[in-house]
């Protein structure tokens, strides 16, 4: 479990929807690019909402280690949604084959 600052809000969510949000966002950024996406996640109070989170160069979020003893919200759809598209951006439009350096930034991104 991991918590996430985005904005003023606090969340906490998986650990692997956790990095794949922080490397999509990154990603994002790095390439002028936005995308909106929606995670399950755990609000300050212990209750689930849905959050949507606008990704775009200025976009300012944190994640870290927590200990929690809650469920992890069901995420693996969105996360499946959010590595394809990283390997996407990392293709280029046109889904060029990956060169030596992308190719090395996305085994990194994979790996979280």
């Amino acid at each position: 479990m991991k918590h996430l600052s985005f904005g003023e809000k606090s969340l906490f969510i998986g650990d692997e929807a956790a990095d794949a949000l922080t490397n999509y966002a990154a990603l994002l950024a790095d390439r002028g690019r936005a995308d909106t996406v929606v995670l399950n996640a755990i609000g300050p109070d212990g209750h689930t909402v849905e959050a949507t989170f606008v990704l775009n160069e200025g976009a300012s979020l944190m994640t870290e280690t927590a200990d929690e003893g809650f469920k992890e919200p069901e995420n693996s759809d969105v996360v499946e949604y959010m590595n394809t598209r990283a390997l996407g951006l990392l293709q280029g439009e046109r889904g060029e084959p990956l060169n030596e350096e992308d190719a090395v930034d996305f085994q990194r991104f994979a790996e979280g």
